[in-house]
This record gives structure tokens, C-alpha cells and sequence, in this order.
């Protein structure tokens, strides 16, 4: 693959695999771990958000109340997904692969599209052959299907977090930035 298109798929990769990998890795307990290291608890955001330099806490209880709606989504929706299923550990590598041959990019190349739909496809193909020869209890086909729904949540948690990052700029509420904002610089 040229090293442009390289570029771009690695690009659309890093934000979805790292919400994926911290998602998986924090899917028991109620501290989220950030790919930065730093822990979140979940039932205490102000912590998070609370600058130590500062006496007042008026931009950290802004934070919280604007990017609230993120961390519950990710909370209600990913990291409990992911708890219900209990997606072990090859699953996670398979939905990460998947997850780095997207397809339908800004300026990628038509034959970029074909290699990564064709990459996906094998990735699901192993994917079911991993969970008929796995799967000992139950429909292996059914949890083929509930692996790739992951991915809709992972969407949905980028989504959120594109709209906790605007507003927050909007109104200067980055008291503490979430580091993954980082990655949004350019779009």
C-alpha cells in the first residue's frame, strides 16, 4: 500500500482503537484508565477536572457538567457493552483490525478501499472461524454479530466526543483536556 494511504489509515486508526483498548482494559470497576495513565472515577468527575493550581473550581464543575454526558455515554454504552459481552482477549484484536482497514476516508484511493473491504472480510471470515471452533455453549454466528456491534458503540463514543470537545472549546471549559482532544486538532 502506498505510503500516503499508509497514512491515512493510520490516522482514522488511533482514536477508535485507543477509546476501544481503554474501554476493554477498564471494563470492570468504575475507574476509566486514560491512554495518558491517568484514572478516572467515574462517580467523582470533578476530580478529573479539578486544576490544583487554581482555587476556584468553577471551570472544573463546568467541565464536568459539559463533559458529563460523554463519560455516561462511554460508561452506558461501551464499557458496559463490553462488560456484558465479555469480549476476551482475541475478539479485541479482531474488532481492532477491523477497526484499522476502514474504508470510505477523506483521499483514500479507490484501490485503498478495495484492499481494506477485502482485508475486513477475511478479518471476519477468522472472526467466525475463532468463534465456531470457541464458542462451545451457544449460537456462534449470534456472537459473531455481537462482537461487530462494538463497533457501533465505538462510533457512538466518538461522536460524543467530538461534541464534548466543541462545546468545551466553545466555552473554555478545558479545565483539564481529555487528551484524545488532541487528536482532533486537524479536522
Amino acid at each position: 500500500m502506498i505510503e500516503d494511504q499508509q497514512q491515512i489509515l493510520d490516522a482514522h486508526f488511533i482514536v477508535p482503537f485507543v477509546l476501544l483498548e481503554r474501554a476493554f482494559q477498564s471494563q470492570s470497576g468504575e475507574h476509566f484508565v486514560m491512554a495518558s495513565g491517568s484514572v478516572i472515577d467515574i462517580n467523582d468527575l470533578m476530580m478529573f477536572y479539578r486544576n490544583p493550581e487554581e482555587s476556584d473550581d468553577g471551570k472544573a464543575k463546568d467541565a464536568k457538567s459539559v463533559l458529563e454526558p460523554y463519560w455516561k455515554l462511554n460508561n452506558q454504552v461501551l464499557r458496559k457493552h463490553l462488560r456484558e459481552l465479555q469480549l476476551d482477549v482475541a475478539e479485541f484484536l479482531f474488532l481492532a483490525a477491523i477497526i484499522y482497514w476502514d474504508f470510505g476516508l477523506p483521499d483514500q484511493s479507490d484501490t485503498s478501499i478495495q484492499i481494506c473491504m477485502s482485508m475486513r472480510s477475511k478479518i471476519v471470515q477468522h472472526l467466525t472461524t475463532f468463534e465456531k471452533e470457541h464458542r462451545r455453549n451457544g449460537d456462534h454466528s449470534l456472537r459473531v454479530a455481537e462482537v461487530m456491534m462494538v463497533l457501533q458503540t465505538v462510533q457512538k463514543s466518538i461522536n460524543q466526543m467530538h461534541e464534548c470537545r466543541e462545546i468545551s472549546l466553545v466555552y473554555d471549559l478545558q479545565a483539564r483536556a481529555c487528551p484524545l482532544f488532541d487528536s482532533f486538532k486537524d479536522e
